[in-house]
């Protein structure tokens, strides 16, 4: 028979509280994701007919959340159930545990190993709570990186300056605006892949904390209902500690998407600069031929070298689109049939 002890005699009161209070931080975290991912709810351009897995996604983390804080609550509740039989018995034999912690921890793998107590002094709960950074949108390429890729052709566009003096007039690149209007916002998707990235941080955290609890807790709770309980909270643990590697990879698929949007959208405003580019060549011709610069001896050269520059500026920007929107579809079609699914939470 296990040596009984339970010192301080109010453990599992407090156990039950910091238990509580995990069951309200974990159903927090999960609606204030899912608070971000109907932001994204609704026609958000192309690229939204690719994320086709979005509606179940939203449906999954919310679910999850719910469960996480109802398992949570529960086992509070049971802590604070044997607390109350302690209370009144005043030894460990007289609780009864039969049936308490039953519905967890009945595989071999949970029932095998030694106490899940820490040994030391401490017989309290530090007040530490798992972190829920604030999701923020990626960047994109940086514009001067863009200006690398592209081997400096945006520079020898007439529409790059044109659309430059237009946004330094208005803030606001048409062009630019068109595109993520059509395609999809990256940065709104990013934000989202970044909040379930930070909520598979979040719960990360959160199973550390849960396993140090445990530690304390066993420490100062030994005994037959002590050790009848130690494989149900085995896989208490294992469920929480499961949730943060799904949530990953539900994450970087949002990122993926993200991708797929910015590189479709740079694609759109190279092919959309390029029939600008057109127009504009035709004005500039226009023009030259109004000041008489395309007649006379130099006819041939100048309207060589306008024509040359047509057909530069028109090679350069549909190859720039093709292969932007190349690997931006083929970043969307292969998150398309990605499918995620969270880890479950048995009811406790």
């Amino acid at each position: 028979m296990p040596t009984f002890r339970l010192s301080p005699d109010d453990i599992l009161a407090k156990a039950s509280g910091r238990l509580d209070d995990h069951a309200f931080w974990y159903g927090f975290a999960g609606s204030h994701t899912v608070g971000y991912m109907d932001s994204f709810s609704g026609w958000q351009g192309l690229v939204s007919l690719l994320m086709r897995q979005h509606g179940d996604c939203t449906t999954a983390v919310l679910t999850n959340g719910q469960a996480g804080e109802r398992v949570l609550s529960a086992v509070a509740g049971k802590l604070k159930q044997c607390q109350t039989d302690y209370d009144r018995a005043d030894y460990d034999i007289a609780v009864r545990f039969d049936g308490l912690f039953a519905n967890l921890g009945q595989d071999a793998q949970y029932r095998a190993g030694g106490s899940l107590g820490t040994p030391g002094p401490q017989v309290s709960f530090p007040p530490d709570a798992p972190h829920l950074r604030r999701a923020t949108p990626m960047e994109g390429i940086p514009e001067g990186v863009l200006h690398l890729i592209t081997l400096g052709g945006d520079f020898i566009s007439p529409s790059f300056y044109l659309l430059g003096l237009v946004e330094l007039l208005i803030g606001l690149d048409p062009i630019d605006w068109v595109a993520k209007a059509v395609v999809g916002d990256y940065r709104v998707i990013s934000e989202v892949g970044d909040a379930i990235l930070a909520l598979s941080e979040f719960t990360a955290q959160q199973a550390d904390l849960m396993a140090t609890d445990a530690g304390i807790m066993f420490n100062c709770w030994q005994g037959e209902t002590a050790s009848a309980a130690t494989p149900y909270f085995r896989e208490l643990l294992a469920m929480i500690g499961a949730q943060s590697g799904p949530l990953a990879s539900m994450g970087e698929l949002y990122i993926q998407f993200a991708w797929s949007a910015f590189l479709l959208a740079e694609a759109l405003v190279s092919a959309l600069c390029t029939l600008l580019d057109a127009v504009l060549m035709l004005g500039i011709d226009a023009i030259a031929l109004a000041l008489g610069i395309s007649t006379g001896p130099g006819e041939v050269g100048v309207a060589g070298v306008l024509a040359l520059w047509n057909t530069v500026v028109t090679i350069h920007g549909n190859t720039v689109a093709v292969c932007f929107g190349l690997v931006g579809l083929i970043a969307g079609a292969t998150g398309a049939f990605e499918t995620v699914s969270l880890a479950n939470f048995k009811e406790a």
